[in-house]
């Protein structure tokens, strides 16, 4: 028996930071967040999360480092 919302991981990729992290908190709220939307060693922006239906995502935004 496979547990509801763990079959796949959703991933939103986005080009602005302020509007992936407006969608992570917007998906997030009421869910269990396990990565703070934050700057990553990889050059990105991201988090992750379980939303409040037990489906999983990933939000991630690359930056533009000059």
């Amino acid at each position: 028996d496979v547990p509801k919302g763990h079959m796949t991981s959703l991933s939103l990729n986005y080009g602005d930071p302020a509007v992936a992290e407006a969608v992570f908190n917007a998906l997030s709220e009421g869910g269990n967040i396990t990565m703070p939307y934050q700057e990553t060693f990889w050059g990105a922006m991201f988090g992750s999360f379980t939303d409040k239906f037990g489906i999983d995502w990933m939000v991630n935004c690359n930056i533009d480092k000059e």
